[in-house]
Parts: structure tokens; sequence; C-alpha cells
């Protein structure tokens, strides 16, 4: 056999350099959990939403809909909520402004306020519904530039308006994402919208994920396993100023972060009700500034700082 030229050498000893190279990955470490000045809060499946203008975390407490604002130490600097002109708060949404818009119940009626930074009542921003959904009833609220997003999770149908309530688009998920009928009930577990207007979302019973961008076209990934990057219980959902996707997986307490083109590349954590680095029951997830904010079933919400190497 003949001898390999040195060049070819070279160019084998590049490729099983590449090929043991080790894959993208994630590191964490345990900053905090978010505290007001008698300690850490035990807040349980609290819904998450970071206002990227002040630089805060909005943290609505899902048992009794009190609110609280936490800084970048993870302290609490106001809280608000339980006031009767308002009703109870389902989702918060900050606006540039300093007003935030909520999602609130009231005598079974629900509705889209505009707060003051002090969560008083300024005013009820009437939203235009689609004539063939009557029945739509939203549990989710985010706002993406000048757009509101109402999800009803359980018909798995999104609802975007203006800021000023009329209507701009609607999506059936059940019928975008090629869902069969049987499985309808399944519904969405979590749901987020990104800076670009792209709507995320999974669903635990359909073990996936998705983005679907303002035109309509979505992609799903992710599915069922116990492998990293697969889905035991799928549960929050957030993107990154990277575009990078991070989720929770609420039965096997990790936390999994997919790059902007949907490919894994990593996850952290795992059960313990003791460690730091440990969840339990990881529900929603929020991620800005290199720190990932993550709610659980009990323990309070957990911050930490990553690093994707």
């Amino acid at each position: 056999m003949r001898n390999r030229s040195p060049a070819l050498h070279a160019v084998l000893a590049a490729s099983l350099i590449s090929a043991a190279a080790p894959a993208a990955e994630v590191r964490s470490a345990f900053a905090y959990r978010l505290a007001d000045s008698t300690g850490s809060l035990p807040l349980s499946w609290a819904a998450l939403t970071w206002d990227s203008t002040a630089s805060e975390l909005y943290v609505v407490d899902l048992s009794n809909g009190a609110i609280d604002i936490f800084n970048a130490n993870g302290m609490s600097v106001y809280s608000f909520g339980n006031d009767s002109e308002v009703g109870t708060v389902l989702a918060i949404a900050p606006l540039p402004s300093g007003d935030m818009l909520a999602l609130a119940t009231k005598r079974d009626q629900w509705a889209v306020l505009r707060l003051n930074f002090r969560g008083e009542l300024k005013s009820t921003i009437e939203v235009m519904l689609p004539k063939e959904w009557p029945d739509f009833t939203p549990v989710a609220l985010r706002v993406a530039g000048e757009r509101i997003y109402l999800a009803d999770l359980n018909t798995m149908r999104v609802v975007v308006t203006g800021l000023d309530g009329l209507g701009v688009a609607r999506y059936d998920l059940r019928t975008i994402l090629k869902i069969p009928k049987k499985q309808w009930s399944d519904g969405l577990r979590g749901f987020n919208v990104d800076k670009d207007g792209n709507i995320l979302g999974t669903s635990s019973g359909l073990f996936l994920a998705f983005r679907m961008t303002p035109e309509g076209k979505a992609t799903s990934f992710g599915g069922r396993g116990s492998l990293p990057g697969k889905f035991n219980i799928v549960a929050g959902i957030a993107a990154d100023e990277k575009g990078n996707i991070w989720l929770t997986d609420a039965l096997r307490c990790a936390v999994m972060v997919y790059d902007a083109q949907l490919n894994f590349i990593d996850e952290f954590g795992y059960h313990d009700d003791d460690d730091e680095q440990g969840l339990i029951g990881p529900n929603d997830v929020a991620v800005a500034q290199g720190r990932v904010y993550v709610s659980q079933s009990r323990g309070g919400v957990k911050a930490f700082d990553v690093f994707l190497k």
C-alpha cells in the first residue's frame, strides 16, 4: 500500500480533530432567587415577562394575581395587584412608555387594560375579535413592537392587534401546525413572542415546540424523549437577544437551548430540591442579558447566569 502524502495526512488529521471537537454547550451558574427585603419569595407557577427598556423582570403570581417588579439584582422594587378596579391579573406586558398592559378577569369577563407605572387603571382597550371566534378566551398576553398578542391556550388560537385593539392578524395554530383533530384538546403550555414578532409556543401533550413567522410559516422542533433536547413535559419558552430559544421541561427538570436555526445546543438542570443548581417542576422562562429566569412549581423563581460556548 502506498504511503499517503504529508498533505493528505494533514487533511485527515484536521478532519479527526474537527470530528472530535465538542459540540456547542451552555455553562450555567446559579445567581439568586427572587426576593424582597424579608428574603426569598415562595413564588410558585409564576408567569415571567422581561422589560428590555427598564431591564426589569415582571412576575405575576397566578395564585392570587399579585404582581412584583424585580431589578437586575433580583430584588423586588415595586408590588401591586388585588385591585378591585382592575380585577385578577393573568399576564402583564410592559410598554416602552412606562405604562403596562394587563390581561385581567373580573366577574368572569376578560379585558386588556392599560395601567400606569403604579399599576393603576388608565383605560380599557377594546379588542377587536374575529367574528368567527366569539368564544375566544385569552389567558396569555405579550407585546412586541406596536402589537398586542393574545393567546387562547386551550384552543391554540392567537389574535394580534395594534395597541388600539384593532385587529391585525389571527392564527389557528391547530391548522397551521397540521395537528389532527383528535389531538386538538392538547392545547398550548408555553406562549411567547420574540423581538421580531415571531410567535413561540409549546404543547406538552403534543411533545413539540414551534416558531411561527408573522406571515404564518411555522417550524416545529424538539420531539418526545428522555435524551437531552427531547421533551417529556415541555413548558416555558422564550428567545434571547440573539434569537436563541430557551425552553423548560417540567418533568426532566431541565432548561434547554436551541440556536436561531432551531438546532439543539445544550441543556442544564436536574431534579433537586436542596441544590441551588437543581429545579423542581420548572415552568415559565425569561432570558435577557446573559441571565435565565425560571419559575418552578415550588421553591420560588431562580436566576442563572449562562454562557454559550
